[in-house]
């Protein structure tokens, strides 16, 4: 399986373990959002992504950390004073035109820029380390 689609069935994880942690049924959770619930269920399975308007909708509706959501970073829930920092309000207006198919490319590339900064890291710590030892 490729690191893209491992990354996207995290997001679809993480998606069942907010309905779970919400204790809601996909009846009920599709019905707050205003997704049908074959469509939570495509999600949860891995056999659909979250689009713009569902990450969205998360978003509004129970102050989900999109952070969290795509890249695993920070807490499920978005604090109250920091719910939507200034970059992710300027990204989501520039998605907010896009197709699902544009939005999941701009998602890709963040992801692949995420992850070449994850192993720049390490390979700079690894040179550090050789450094040290030497």
């Amino acid at each position: 399986m490729s690191i893209k689609n491992q990354t996207d069935l995290q997001s679809n994880r993480r998606v069942l373990e907010i309905r779970k942690g919400k204790s809601l049924s996909q009846y009920k959770f599709s019905s707050a959002l205003g997704f049908s619930r074959g469509y939570i269920n495509d999600i949860e399975g891995g056999r659909a992504a979250p689009s713009y308007k569902f990450m969205k909708s998360l978003l509004d509706v129970f102050n989900v950390n999109l952070n969290w959501l795509l890249f695993g970073i920070g807490e499920m829930y978005a604090t109250a004073d920091a719910n939507l920092a200034p970059r992710m309000q300027d990204l989501f207006k520039v998605v907010e035109g896009l197709s699902d198919e544009q939005v999941a490319a701009v998602i890709a590339f963040a992801r692949d820029k995420q992850r070449l900064n994850v192993l720049e890291t390490q390979v700079l710590q690894g040179k550090d380390e050789k450094n040290i030892s030497s």
